[in-house]
């Protein structure tokens, strides 16, 4: 759990308190927040956005410059990059600061991966809002590895705010300013009637109403709330803690379109009135997500076909039921242990050889393997083995889809034999034995040797 750490000393008066509790409520949301002045010096950032850049930690002081930071996190491998060299990328990402449009991307050393948006404020400071999407990233990865051939994306998205300040009165102007530009909605409304105080940017571009929609008429009159008793036990729980974090609710639009919202609300003192300030986003397509990865997951589980996942070494990390049926082994016996180890029957190596040189490169193989279940008996699995990339083109995993086609595999043997031997006597037949022996006498008019050939005819079989 993040410690809550500012840069910043708390304001002490009275007319500094609701600065005060705008500064622990940017604390208690979930985006890292930093804001430079016109110098790209440092004024504040919160504890989130410390955490996010470790090897800077200390460097994260009120008047660290701008450069400086950017520098020595691109130096510490902090920030994962393109194939630029580093004074490229730290004179791109400087660029990037100084002109504040637009959002990107950013992953960093230890994986995990940030939605970066950098806006300037009218008086030239730069707000930096940090939010971690690293779960959007690995959801949107599985779902698009399960359409391709059931490979898992996991898309998840989340918002993280930082904000810090020197001065109280610097904090109140700077904050407010930060309060518009955020990409997380804002509001400040009564407690009793839902009747707003203040709204912000993100609020209006999710709702659809105008600032001026918004403070004419109450969340109620608006009809905000497609479940209205959503909002009676969202103002209990604040009325009995003080407070409630992420809470599930849904919004209905100006345009009566339904959006998921992921809140949160801290009872706070503003103009000498209870407040009730709301921080929140819009998780409508991250719920979208889930749905549809759980739909993908219901198919796998369900599949005729035994489904077995490794990782990139070729350890298998999940098996659906289908393959404990068919080999009988059960998670806990297979998770762990090669596909190879676990099943290898009377399959040639080189075969082994050869399946894993063309999945290494990219490629997808198919083909049957003779395969030995738990209790020892054989059976024939019809396969196709293919890898899972990660954005970088890196395989990370494995997916193996195989299916039972012992009594397939014996019926054609069989059918086989019955086509090349007497079922009565057990030997060749007359084709099988015209087909050996053209072979034969070809193989020996090669060597240019003379051969005699012998024929015998069974008359009787007494």
């Amino acid at each position: 759990m993040v410690s809550k750490t500012r840069v910043f000393d708390k304001p002490s008066s009275a007319h500094d308190e609701l600065s005060a509790q705008l500064i622990d409520a940017i604390e208690s949301v979930r985006d890292g927040f930093a804001l430079y002045g016109s110098d790209e010096r440092l004024i504040f950032c919160n504890s989130l956005y410390r955490n996010f850049y470790p090897s800077i930690a200390n460097m994260l002081k009120p008047g660290a410059r701008l450069e400086d930071l950017t520098r020595t996190a691109y130096e510490a491998g902090a920030i994962q990059g393109s194939a630029l060299n580093i004074e490229a990328r730290i004179e791109q990402r400087l660029v990037h600061y100084r002109t504040a449009e637009g959002t990107h991307e950013q992953q960093l050393k230890d994986g995990r991966w940030l939605l970066c948006s950098d806006r300037r404020t009218p008086n030239g400071s730069i707000a930096c809002i940090r939010t971690e999407i690293t779960e959007s990233k690995q959801a949107e990865e599985a779902l698009r590895d399960a359409h391709d051939g059931l490979e898992l994306q996991v898309e998840e998205r989340t918002s993280e705010l930082r904000k810090a300040k020197e001065s109280a009165e610097a904090a109140e102007d700077h904050l407010s300013k930060v309060y518009q530009s955020s990409p997380a909605l804002f509001t400040i409304s009564s407690p009793k009637d839902g009747q707003h105080f203040k709204v912000n940017d993100a609020w209006s571009s999710i709702t659809g109403y105008s600032h001026e929609e918004a403070l004419q008429k109450t969340a109620l009159e608006l009809n905000l709330w497609v479940k209205p008793e959503d909002r009676v036990n969202f103002i209990e729980e604040i009325n009995n803690q003080g407070f409630i974090r992420n809470y599930e609710t849904v919004f209905r639009t100006k345009y009566g379109v339904e959006r998921d919202m992921l809140i949160s609300g801290d009872l706070i003192d503003f103009r000498g009135e209870e407040a009730l300030l709301v921080v929140g986003q819009d998780i409508t397509q991250q719920k979208l997500a889930e749905k549809e990865l759980r739909k993908l997951s219901r198919a796998v589980e369900f599949s005729s076909s035994a489904v077995y996942v490794t990782d990139a070494e070729h350890n298998i990390e999940y098996i659906n039921p289908k393959f404990t049926e068919i080999t009988g082994y059960t998670s806990e016996e297979a998770i762990g242990k090669s596909p190879h180890d676990l099943l290898k029957g009377e399959t040639l190596e080189s075969v082994y050889t050869e399946l894993r040189k063309i999945i290494s490169s990219g490629g997808e193989w198919k083909g049957d393997l003779n395969n030995r279940k738990k209790d020892g008996s054989y059976y024939w699995a019809r396969n196709s083995i293919s890898g899972v990339k990660d954005t970088n083109g890196i395989i990370t995993h494995y997916i193996g889809i195989q299916d039972d086609v012992t009594q397939e595999i014996e019926l054609k043997q069989k059918l086989d034999h019955q086509a090349s031997y007497d079922n009565l006597t057990g030997l060749i037949n007359r084709y099988e034995f015209e087909r050996r022996a053209k072979r034969l006498l070809s193989s020996l008019e090669q060597g240019g040797v003379d051969h005699a050939l012998c024929l015998w005819t069974l008359t009787s079989s007494r």
